[in-house]
Protein backbone atom coordinates (compact mmCIF):
# COMPACT_ATOMS: atom_id res chain seq x y z
CA UNK A 1 0.00 0.00 0.00
CA UNK A 2 1.23 3.57 -1.02
CA UNK A 3 0.29 4.89 2.72
CA UNK A 4 2.06 8.34 1.51
CA UNK A 5 -0.43 8.89 -1.59
CA UNK A 6 -3.51 7.36 0.18
CA UNK A 7 -2.81 9.50 3.54
CA UNK A 8 -2.32 12.76 1.68
CA UNK A 9 -5.66 12.39 -0.50
CA UNK A 10 -8.20 11.37 2.45
CA UNK A 11 -6.14 11.64 5.49
CA UNK A 12 -6.72 8.53 6.96
CA UNK A 13 -7.31 4.63 6.38
CA UNK A 14 -9.38 2.25 8.83
CA UNK A 15 -9.39 -1.39 8.50
CA UNK A 16 -12.64 -2.74 10.78
CA UNK A 17 -11.00 -6.07 12.06
CA UNK A 18 -8.15 -7.65 13.12
CA UNK A 19 -6.29 -7.05 9.68
CA UNK A 20 -2.77 -7.71 11.45
CA UNK A 21 -3.98 -11.12 12.34
CA UNK A 22 -2.77 -10.68 16.38
CA UNK A 23 -3.32 -12.81 19.18
CA UNK A 24 -5.80 -10.54 21.19
CA UNK A 25 -5.77 -12.68 24.04
CA UNK A 26 -1.79 -12.43 24.26
CA UNK A 27 -2.23 -8.39 22.93
CA UNK A 28 -4.81 -7.87 25.93
CA UNK A 29 -2.55 -9.78 28.47
CA UNK A 30 -0.25 -7.82 27.34
CA UNK A 31 -1.54 -4.29 27.41
CA UNK A 32 -3.36 -5.26 31.26
CA UNK A 33 0.19 -5.91 32.72
CA UNK A 34 2.01 -3.09 31.07
CA UNK A 35 -0.86 -0.70 32.09
CA UNK A 36 -1.23 -1.63 35.73
CA UNK A 37 2.44 -1.71 36.32
CA UNK A 38 3.31 1.61 34.98
CA UNK A 39 0.32 3.70 35.14
CA UNK A 40 0.86 4.82 38.98
CA UNK A 41 4.46 6.88 37.68
CA UNK A 42 2.73 8.11 34.87
CA UNK A 43 2.32 12.03 34.28
CA UNK A 44 -1.14 11.18 32.64
CA UNK A 45 -4.33 10.08 35.06
CA UNK A 46 -5.33 7.85 31.77
CA UNK A 47 -2.26 6.82 29.91
CA UNK A 48 1.22 6.05 29.65
CA UNK A 49 4.01 5.82 27.27
CA UNK A 50 6.79 3.82 26.36
CA UNK A 51 10.05 5.62 24.31
CA UNK A 52 11.34 3.75 21.25
CA UNK A 53 14.25 2.31 23.55
CA UNK A 54 11.61 0.61 25.48
CA UNK A 55 9.72 -1.16 22.30
CA UNK A 56 12.92 -2.49 21.64
CA UNK A 57 13.28 -3.96 24.75
CA UNK A 58 9.34 -5.33 24.80
CA UNK A 59 9.21 -9.11 22.51
CA UNK A 60 5.16 -8.51 22.55
CA UNK A 61 5.52 -4.66 21.50
CA UNK A 62 8.65 -4.98 19.38
CA UNK A 63 6.87 -7.59 17.59
CA UNK A 64 3.62 -5.88 17.09
CA UNK A 65 5.01 -2.07 16.02
CA UNK A 66 6.76 -4.41 13.62
CA UNK A 67 3.89 -6.03 11.86
CA UNK A 68 2.30 -2.54 11.80
CA UNK A 69 5.46 -0.71 10.34
CA UNK A 70 5.92 -3.89 7.83
CA UNK A 71 1.86 -4.28 7.11
CA UNK A 72 1.62 -0.32 5.87
CA UNK A 73 5.13 0.54 4.57
CA UNK A 74 5.82 2.53 7.32
CA UNK A 75 9.29 1.25 7.27
CA UNK A 76 11.44 4.27 5.45
CA UNK A 77 13.03 6.13 7.94
CA UNK A 78 13.71 9.14 6.09
CA UNK A 79 9.80 9.65 5.53
CA UNK A 80 8.62 8.18 8.97
CA UNK A 81 10.01 7.79 12.30
CA UNK A 82 8.24 6.26 15.18
CA UNK A 83 8.07 8.64 18.21
CA UNK A 84 5.93 7.04 21.13
CA UNK A 85 3.72 4.13 21.60
CA UNK A 86 0.51 5.33 23.88
CA UNK A 87 -1.14 2.80 26.09
CA UNK A 88 -4.28 4.61 27.09
CA UNK A 89 -7.52 3.37 28.79
CA UNK A 90 -10.35 5.80 29.10
CA UNK A 91 -13.97 5.48 30.66
CA UNK A 92 -17.14 7.54 31.15
CA UNK A 93 -15.80 9.54 34.44
CA UNK A 94 -12.33 10.13 32.32
CA UNK A 95 -14.52 12.06 29.52
CA UNK A 96 -16.51 13.91 32.07
CA UNK A 97 -13.63 15.95 33.02
CA UNK A 98 -13.83 19.70 31.32
CA UNK A 99 -10.47 19.79 30.53
CA UNK A 100 -10.18 16.60 28.29
CA UNK A 101 -13.53 17.74 27.01
CA UNK A 102 -12.23 20.45 24.91
CA UNK A 103 -9.23 18.89 23.60
CA UNK A 104 -10.84 15.74 22.45
CA UNK A 105 -14.59 15.61 22.14
CA UNK A 106 -15.26 18.50 19.86
CA UNK A 107 -13.41 18.20 16.11
CA UNK A 108 -10.15 19.47 16.40
CA UNK A 109 -6.90 18.74 14.75
CA UNK A 110 -3.73 18.39 16.24
CA UNK A 111 -1.42 21.41 17.05
CA UNK A 112 1.66 18.83 16.57
CA UNK A 113 1.24 16.76 13.45
CA UNK A 114 1.94 13.46 13.79
CA UNK A 115 1.04 10.25 11.82
CA UNK A 116 -0.79 8.50 14.28
CA UNK A 117 -1.82 4.92 14.31
CA UNK A 118 -4.68 3.26 16.75
CA UNK A 119 -4.67 -0.22 17.36
CA UNK A 120 -7.89 -1.23 19.44
CA UNK A 121 -6.88 -3.40 22.21
CA UNK A 122 -10.75 -3.98 23.61
CA UNK A 123 -14.14 -3.76 21.03
CA UNK A 124 -14.78 -0.49 20.18
CA UNK A 125 -18.60 -0.07 19.92
CA UNK A 126 -21.23 3.14 19.44
CA UNK A 127 -21.02 2.99 23.11
CA UNK A 128 -17.80 2.66 24.00
CA UNK A 129 -16.77 6.46 22.68
CA UNK A 130 -15.46 5.26 18.98
CA UNK A 131 -12.90 7.52 17.01
CA UNK A 132 -14.36 9.94 14.74
CA UNK A 133 -12.38 11.88 11.52
CA UNK A 134 -13.57 13.43 8.60
CA UNK A 135 -11.93 12.74 5.34
CA UNK A 136 -10.02 15.71 3.78
CA UNK A 137 -6.97 16.64 2.24
CA UNK A 138 -4.93 17.36 5.06
CA UNK A 139 -3.21 20.64 3.68
CA UNK A 140 -6.32 22.17 3.95
CA UNK A 141 -6.10 22.68 7.33
CA UNK A 142 -2.23 23.13 7.99
CA UNK A 143 -2.74 27.00 8.02
CA UNK A 144 -4.67 27.03 10.71
CA UNK A 145 -2.49 24.40 12.77
CA UNK A 146 0.14 26.95 11.99
CA UNK A 147 -1.81 29.72 13.72
CA UNK A 148 -2.14 27.68 16.71
CA UNK A 149 -0.41 28.50 19.94
CA UNK A 150 0.79 25.48 22.51
CA UNK A 151 -0.53 27.42 25.63
CA UNK A 152 -3.83 28.41 24.21
CA UNK A 153 -6.81 26.07 24.77
CA UNK A 154 -9.24 26.05 22.30
CA UNK A 155 -7.76 27.51 19.01
CA UNK A 156 -7.26 23.88 17.40
CA UNK A 157 -11.15 23.67 17.35
CA UNK A 158 -13.01 23.22 13.99
CA UNK A 159 -16.24 24.83 14.69
CA UNK A 160 -17.63 25.13 11.14
CA UNK A 161 -17.62 21.31 10.18
CA UNK A 162 -20.56 19.66 10.81
CA UNK A 163 -20.72 16.12 12.29
CA UNK A 164 -22.52 14.63 9.53
CA UNK A 165 -19.19 14.75 7.76
CA UNK A 166 -17.66 12.21 10.21
CA UNK A 167 -16.45 8.45 9.93
CA UNK A 168 -17.13 7.10 13.26
CA UNK A 169 -14.79 3.81 13.25
CA UNK A 170 -16.26 1.53 15.37
CA UNK A 171 -14.50 -2.58 15.05
CA UNK A 172 -13.61 -5.17 16.67
CA UNK A 173 -10.66 -5.33 18.94
CA UNK A 174 -7.58 -5.47 16.53
CA UNK A 175 -9.29 -2.90 14.16
CA UNK A 176 -6.51 -0.27 12.91
CA UNK A 177 -6.75 3.27 12.14
CA UNK A 178 -3.95 5.71 10.95
CA UNK A 179 -4.36 9.41 10.05
CA UNK A 180 -2.39 12.80 9.50
CA UNK A 181 -3.08 14.68 12.55
CA UNK A 182 -4.60 17.86 10.34
CA UNK A 183 -7.46 16.33 9.40
CA UNK A 184 -10.49 16.78 11.88
CA UNK A 185 -11.16 14.16 13.94
CA UNK A 186 -12.85 13.88 17.73
CA UNK A 187 -13.82 11.11 20.38
CA UNK A 188 -16.61 9.79 20.75
CA UNK A 189 -18.05 9.80 24.57
CA UNK A 190 -18.07 7.04 26.24
CA UNK A 191 -21.49 5.22 28.48
CA UNK A 192 -21.33 4.93 31.80
CA UNK A 193 -19.56 1.17 32.65
CA UNK A 194 -18.03 1.36 29.65
CA UNK A 195 -14.27 1.46 28.69
CA UNK A 196 -12.25 1.97 25.66
CA UNK A 197 -8.46 0.65 25.16
CA UNK A 198 -5.88 2.09 22.60
CA UNK A 199 -2.54 1.40 21.73
CA UNK A 200 -1.95 4.68 20.01
CA UNK A 201 1.80 5.15 17.77
CA UNK A 202 3.17 8.66 16.95
CA UNK A 203 5.19 8.80 13.74
CA UNK A 204 6.91 11.65 13.01
CA UNK A 205 7.54 12.97 9.21
CA UNK A 206 9.73 14.98 6.86
CA UNK A 207 7.05 15.93 5.41
CA UNK A 208 5.65 17.78 8.54
CA UNK A 209 8.63 18.92 9.24
CA UNK A 210 9.39 20.60 6.15
CA UNK A 211 6.01 22.49 7.03
CA UNK A 212 7.39 23.92 10.33
CA UNK A 213 10.38 25.11 8.01
CA UNK A 214 7.96 27.08 5.48
CA UNK A 215 6.21 28.78 8.74
CA UNK A 216 9.84 29.98 9.91
CA UNK A 217 10.47 31.23 6.52
CA UNK A 218 7.09 32.94 6.28
CA UNK A 219 7.84 34.32 9.90
CA UNK A 220 10.93 35.91 8.78
CA UNK A 221 9.51 36.90 5.18
CA UNK A 222 6.64 39.12 7.82
CA UNK A 223 9.30 40.76 9.69
CA UNK A 224 11.49 41.79 6.94
CA UNK A 225 8.35 43.29 5.05
CA UNK A 226 7.59 45.48 8.29
CA UNK A 227 10.95 46.50 8.97
CA UNK A 228 10.91 47.86 5.08
CA UNK A 229 8.19 49.16 4.89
Amino acid sequence: MDIANHISETGFIFNNGNILDLDINDLQNWYEAQYTARIQNSAYSNELFMSEAELLHDPVCHQLVSNIIDSYGLSNKDLYRLDKLWLNTSNHDFTKRTNTFVDTHYPHIDKTRHLKVFVYVSDVGPSQGPFHIAPCNPGRYEKIRLRCKKTKIGDNLIPDISKDQFISCHGPAGSVIIFDTNCPHFAGLIDPGKQRRVLRLHFTSSMFKLMYNERRLRSLWNLYGHLTS
